[in-house]
């Protein structure tokens, strides 16, 4: 039951799909979408279930649900990654199966390491310094700021 968790998110990823921005760049809507994970599960009423979830995906010898490349989080990150290779918004000097790679490794990351320090920081504060800055350093014109809410 532990492990429907992941599925569980990718429900909220939905939810997200439902009020993506589609005028903006790819990059500013995976920013986006990093902000919305990160929110997500700093507010989760789930979260101290967290670290028996990663605990066990470490452990077990059968499938590894976080790592399920069907989960809709994929889809969302593979979609948005080859968007913005191809609109040229990021040099193609990895594929963006690479580039997913290291966007689910950082967030995952940065989840185990807030568990880790028993959420005594803020995980969104921290995807942003993090992440967001990735994102940031793949943009083609780094001239290009994304507009800041009100």
């Amino acid at each position: 039951m532990l492990f429907a968790l992941a599925y569980k998110f990718d429900d909220e990823y939905e939810i997200w799909l439902e009020s993506e921005d589609k005028n903006i760049s790819a990059i500013d809507r995976l920013i986006d979408f990093n902000r919305y994970v990160s929110t997500n599960l700093e507010e989760s009423p789930f979260k101290m279930f967290y670290a028996d979830l990663y605990g066990l995906q470490v452990r077990t010898q059968f499938e590894r649900h976080i790592l399920n490349p069907g989960r809709v989080y994929y889809h969302i990150i593979t979609r948005l990654f080859k968007e913005a290779i191809e609109n040229g918004e990021i040099d193609e000097h990895e594929s963006y199966d690479d580039l997913c790679k290291t966007f689910a490794i950082m967030q995952r990351g940065l989840t185990y390491d807030w568990c880790l320090n028993m959420w005594n920081y803020s995980l969104l504060d921290q995807s942003e310094k993090i992440v967001d800055t990735f994102l940031l350093s793949l943009r083609k014109n780094k001239n290009v700021v994304k507009k800041e809410e009100d």
